[in-house]
């Protein structure tokens, strides 16, 4: 089901097809996976391509944040963000750690270009089954809010034209 969520963000459900497994990366899947049972009309080709960051790319891009920008032209913006919240516990961490300190920052990174409060963050990390405190949770929102200042006037000057206020 394709629907919209509550922020206007496309939505898909029973299955999500906007996550579908790469077959490399799903041994269940030897026969191509879900992707292999589209194919192109004589004379066509599909073109498939991969959108990874993107909302959050779009969102340094329109607001014209240096710093954000910066990060989405590394070659993984979460993982900048991961450097920039844990600071040595992530550059230094192992592969498991890594992962899990990326995980948070790709977590409160969305959360907060979609204007998700602190709390909202800190159920949605505790949904994953991480044990941050509403604390931490906090604290790397107030950091990222910093080190991305110029999107988060942006962003609020937009929210203010959109109803209004401005």
């Amino acid at each position: 089901w394709l629907s919209y969520a509550v922020t206007g963000r496309w939505r898909c459900t029973k299955p999500n097809i906007q996550n579908l497994t790469k077959p490399q990366h799903d041994p269940s899947m030897p026969w191509g996976g879900i992707r292999s049972l589209y194919i192109a009309k004589k004379g066509h080709v599909l073109v498939g391509f991969d959108a990874k960051q993107l909302e959050m790319r779009i969102a340094a891009y329109a607001s014209g944040d240096p710093a954000m920008i910066s990060a989405c032209e590394s070659e993984d913006l979460h993982a900048s963000n991961a450097e920039l919240i844990f600071g040595e516990a992530f550059t230094n961490g192992d592969k498991a750690t890594r992962k899990t300190l990326r995980d948070v920052a790709k977590q409160s990174g969305f959360a907060v270009a979609y204007m998700a409060s602190s709390q909202t963050v800190y159920a949605r990390i505790l949904a994953e089954g991480l044990l941050l405190t509403l604390d931490q949770v906090e604290h790397m929102l107030r950091t990222m809010r910093a080190r991305f200042a110029g999107y988060y006037r942006w962003q609020g000057e937009s929210l203010d034209a959109t109803i209004g206020r401005g």
